[in-house]
């Protein structure tokens, strides 16, 4: 995958987020968001660091949800750890 692929969902990724958390008080009551959001990726350190502060902020608006991040040293080993466990939930 391109830098430029990458670097577009990396910014469509951060955009969800942030639209995801316009108009929201921090202070208001549960806005029914909850759960576990696994989220992988390649990014070299500086990208994974604008992603995780885009994370942070989200889990600030939205605390009642919980984000693992996993992060890969390359493409190829996340999409061969994505077929690894995607073989293993299949089969179940």
């Amino acid at each position: 995958m391109s830098l430029a692929r990458r670097l577009s969902g990396l910014l469509f990724l951060g955009a969800l987020l942030i639209a995801g958390c316009a108009g929201a008080d921090p202070g208001a009551e549960s806005n029914g968001l909850s759960g576990r959001i696994m989220l992988w990726h390649s990014l070299a350190t500086p990208q994974a660091a604008a992603l995780d502060d885009v994370v942070r902020r989200f889990l600030r608006i939205h605390p009642e949800l919980d984000v693992i991040m996993r992060g890969y040293p390359s493409e190829a080993a996340l999409v061969d750890e994505f077929m690894r466990a995607a073989n293993v939930y299949l089969k179940q």
